[in-house]
């Protein structure tokens, strides 16, 4: 199912994931959904029109999973193992290439923050930009800004976010 889409979105088999492929799919932008399950890729090829066999806790599938790709649309579960996958991902991206990442993330303006998640998240976001791959970092729906939010909303949220801020993330 690997064509050469070059939009990889992560976490299409969820809720906040599948809503930004959907989007993608609308705007008829070339992208395709990753999955680990082997048996949701014919599935998911139907639903997005394209579909990459990837596991971030194997990080030998990066390299086919990331063949042509220009972005990658970062969403992890909330566990330790975030910080392998995310560090081993950004790792294969930028030695294949990739132009963008965009991260799903915990925001908070607190540089010294102790919160488990949002050390996580600030520790994975200083890995991409030290990587050298452009990034942006959008907050997730546990941020003020999204509370209350339709998960439409937020998935439109992560979308637009850097059209507003003047940021051409990749060309679709």
């Amino acid at each position: 199912m690997n064509s050469s889409s070059n939009l990889l979105v992560l976490g299409a088999t969820a809720q906040v994931g599948k809503l930004v492929a959907k989007h993608l799919k609308r705007s008829e932008a070339n992208s395709s959904a990753g999955s680990r399950r082997k048996e949701n890729l014919k599935e998911l090829a139907d639903q997005f029109g394209a579909s990459r066999s990837i596991d971030l806790d194997d990080p030998r599938t990066f390299d086919q999973a990331l063949k042509d790709v220009a972005g990658i649309f970062l969403i992890t579960g909330y566990t330790l193992d975030m910080l392998v996958q995310s560090k081993s991902l950004i790792d294969a991206a930028r030695r294949n290439g990739v132009k963008h990442i965009v991260h799903l993330g915990a925001f908070t303006t607190d540089r010294d923050a102790y919160a488990t998640v949002f050390a996580w998240h600030q520790m994975i976001e200083i890995y991409i930009q030290a990587s050298g791959v452009a990034w942006i970092c959008t907050p997730t729906c546990s941020c003020r800004i999204c509370e209350g939010m339709p998960r439409s909303r937020v998935a439109s949220t992560v979308i637009t976010l850097p059209k507003l801020l003047g940021i051409p993330l990749w060309k679709m």
